[in-house]
């Protein structure tokens, strides 16, 4: 189930006010299984605002409306609504108690105040418990537009306690649930290269986000089903697999702040904490003491910004001049080391030297459509919803049974598209349970052999140009297959290939400049790591592999070239 989300006010789009309704209402609505599609901002405009709605109203089952519903004369959604509804203000009664209850104190009543009490005639009217704005909610065709105050508090309120138990009950929603990983250690390309085989075997119904923040990826997983209970045990299926693949570079499974983690940490362990702070000006301390309890382990904090005040209340010693411009040689030494450039003749360079990287194998251009048959999802479905105990026998005809059912929905689509091809888009938006391919009529784009399953490989590469086949069994379920083209193995031309090239050696010339950083700080300085994660030379060796893997080895051969060029 899809819902659109439009606000209206032009505060928002000057950047007067920022819209955190948006983010709020996207979250709240996931929950209870409602994917909100698009989030629009409008200004207070008739025509902008019917435009709005009637492109939402197309598009999705609900759209939900906030702002444009105080007393003054730019507030119009009332108005406009009634327009695009075809019905007219009248004054409510109940309306009007309830924000007489709401301003009493407060607010003298006078004639804007009370125009609140006039509501669209053809509409369900919504309380407002904390303002005076009243909540329309209007239905036409089986679709649901819910207009709402934008003040996020009033929103909020009649959120929880009336528009979200209302939508729930209108609608057959999915379930959706989300389990969060905070990962550490690695570039997001190259945690997407290690878990780039268990990603491509997730259930249909379970899908991988990468949200990487500073020094720092948040891998989400998402499931969505029917039966709740089948949802939480293949996410936690998934989840042991992942736990086994990334081990301690895991080190959290919420999306947990990190001042939070830390606290916990210090709890766990009975440490206490104090910071000295100079450039941030007492944000690490800020933020430390944010969390309730911290008394626990933070005992406090110095922020100082003067030499004078560091030597003398900190006692920092009298080399701190000399170790501020070490530090920020070293500073600008990483900082040059991150704005490295590469010319476009050191991408031809490397193409040119390099070709067989650059090879690929036979490709089919295919699209598809997926019935979903999982036997091990059809077995939990069954016995989620029999009323009595069924036995092992029962169980497994009763499988078998769904399973025939769904072949037999797939022989027939396959049949029909076998007829007349031209359907195959429109079909696979319909028919198929691949939701992100359905959207783009079945289109997979081309692929290779290796980068499918098997069954589905074997098929598609058999098949010729302009034919459907199957349906073809897999571990998905059954799917009904249309090639619409093939290429064969070649070279991929350079100008597609020029940015992964350009990448690889910013890298390389960034590992560089970090290995001549450790090397010169090497020799001034003792330096003793007790543990060796945070040693420059092994994290230097670390990304030197991961770079080398990534590109088939030609990292080595880049720094030996290196060492030839050096030696003549």
């Amino acid at each position: 189930m899809f819902a659109e989300i439009i606000t209206i006010g032009d505060e928002l789009l000057i950047g007067q006010v920022v819209d955190t309704n948006s983010a709020w209402m996207g979250q709240e609505l996931n929950k209870i299984g409602i994917e909100v599609l698009r989030i629009v901002s409008i200004r207070d405009r008739e025509e902008e605002i019917m435009e709005a709605i009637d492109n939402a109203m197309e598009r999705v089952n609900i759209v939900l409306v906030t702002g444009g519903l105080g007393p003054t004369k730019d507030d119009i959604t009332k108005q406009t609504l009634c327009k695009y509804f075809h019905t007219e203000l009248v004054f409510n009664e109940e309306v009007f108690e309830n924000v007489k209850r709401v301003l009493a104190g407060k607010i003298p009543m006078n004639a804007l105040n009370k125009s609140q009490a006039m509501v669209p005639k053809d509409c369900m009217v919504i309380n407002n418990p904390v303002g005076s704005a009243s909540v329309s909610w209007f239905e036409r065709d089986g679709k649901v537009l819910v207009s709402m105050p934008g003040v996020p508090q009033e929103m909020i309120a009649v959120m929880t306690e009336s528009v979200l138990p209302k939508l729930h009950d209108r609608f057959q929603t999915d379930v959706i649930m989300h389990q969060t990983f905070l990962v550490q250690h690695y570039p997001e390309s190259v945690l997407a290269e290690k878990l780039e085989s268990w990603e491509n075997a997730l259930p249909e119904c379970i899908k991988l986000a990468y949200l990487p923040k500073l020094g720092i990826i948040r891998l989400r997983l998402t499931g969505r089903g029917q039966n709740r209970e089948e949802v939480k045990v293949l996410l936690e299926r998934e989840k042991l697999k992942l736990e086994e693949i990334l081990g301690e570079d895991i080190f959290s499974e919420e999306d947990t702040p990190l001042e939070v983690i830390v606290g916990e940490l210090l709890k766990k362990k009975k440490l206490t904490v104090s910071t000295a702070e100079s450039c941030t000006g007492g944000s690490i301390a800020a933020r430390l003491t944010s969390i309730a309890g911290s008394s626990e382990y933070f005992n406090g904090s110095v922020v100082a910004y003067s030499n004078e005040v560091k030597m003398g209340l900190l006692h920092v010693s009298s080399e701190f001049k000399k170790d501020i411009k070490v530090q920020v040689k070293m500073q600008k030494l990483a900082t040059e080391a991150g704005n490295i450039k590469v010319s476009d003749a050191d991408c031809k360079n490397f193409y040119n030297k390099n070709q067989d990287k650059f090879r690929h194998a036979d490709q089919v251009r295919a699209s598809h459509i997926l019935i979903s048959a999982n036997p091990y999802q059809i077995q939990q479905e069954i016995t989620a919803k029999s009323k009595t105990k069924m036995d092992e026998k029962e169980l497994k005809a009763a499988v078998e049974k769904v399973m025939a059912e769904k072949q037999a929905e797939a022989e027939k689509l396959a049949k029909e598209l076998q007829a007349d091809n031209s359907k195959f888009a429109q079909y696979a938006k319909k028919y198929s349970e691949d939701p992100q391919s359905a959207k783009q009529g079945g289109d997979l784009g081309f692929f290779a052999k290796d980068r499918m399953v098997p069954e589905f490989a074997e098929a598609a590469f058999k098949a010729k140009p302009n034919t459907v086949t199957g349906p073809v069994k897999s571990q998905f379920g059954y799917h009904i297959i249309f090639v619409t083209d093939r290429r064969g193995a070649g070279v991929v031309p350079y100008e597609k290939a020029k940015s992964d090239i350009k990448d690889y050696l910013v890298q390389e010339k960034q590992i560089k400049a970090l290995d001549e950083l450790t090397t010169a700080a090497k020799k001034k300085a003792k330096i003793e790591f007790v543990d060796q994660r945070y040693n420059p030379e092994e994290i230097s060796k670390k990304l030197h592999k991961q770079v080398n893997d990534m590109s088939g080895g030609a990292a080595d051969v880049l720094q030996q070239q290196a060492k030839e060029k050096k030696s003549k």
